[in-house]
């Protein structure tokens, strides 16, 4: 469930005056390449009492999180984006939560260049009933088979293989089951 329009414009309140009077915790972090420059702001807080039925929509709520990036892109107007994280721990400090946030996009982004480079599945024109969604799974079961699989070889190049010998295919196949056929 999203965070309702009310807790999105008390966080954004919070957010500018620096949340001023809350508990909370922030952390900055920039990073720079490929002509851009993004600066992450990270506000962290466990005073969800705050959020009213958000709270009690979610009972394991134990604290909430804002980051709001700004991206400058060489040459281009400045954009900014900001995005609400429910957290169950309320453990985590601003900092912790910008490495949960930023691991999670590049496991994503590594998943999905993966699938896009060495299975072309932005091309699969399979599209009647659950066929994308089967094919989509099998690929990913593919890819992380192949990842067990020995060797340093690329995804791409484990698939070749599989293609080219059957006992490499079987290894493949039993590498994620710690087994040997």
């Amino acid at each position: 469930m999203p965070c309702s329009r009310r807790s999105k414009t008390l966080l954004n309140e919070a957010v500018i005056e620096k949340l001023q009077g809350w508990k909370a915790t922030h952390h900055q972090e920039t990073c720079g390449g490929h002509g851009r420059i993004e600066t992450r702001d990270i506000w962290c807080t466990s005073e969800v009492e705050h959020l009213g039925q958000l709270g009690q929509d979610w009972p394991a709520l134990a604290a909430v999180a804002v980051v709001q990036c700004r991206r400058q892109v060489h040459g281009r107007e400045p954009t900014v984006q900001k995005r609400y994280y429910l957290l169950s721990d309320a453990s985590h400090d601003a900092r912790k939560v910008g490495q949960i946030v930023r691991g999670h996009w590049a496991i994503e982004n590594g998943l999905h260049y993966v699938l896009d480079v060495s299975f072309d599945e932005d091309h699969c024109r399979v599209r009647k009933d659950h066929g994308a969604e089967n094919f989509s799974r099998m690929r990913r079961l593919t890819a992380n088979l192949l990842r067990r699989a020995e060797g340093k070889a690329s995804i791409r190049c484990k698939r070749k293989c599989c293609g080219w010998s059957t006992e490499f295919l079987a290894k493949a196949l039993f590498a994620g089951l710690g087994a040997t056929p």
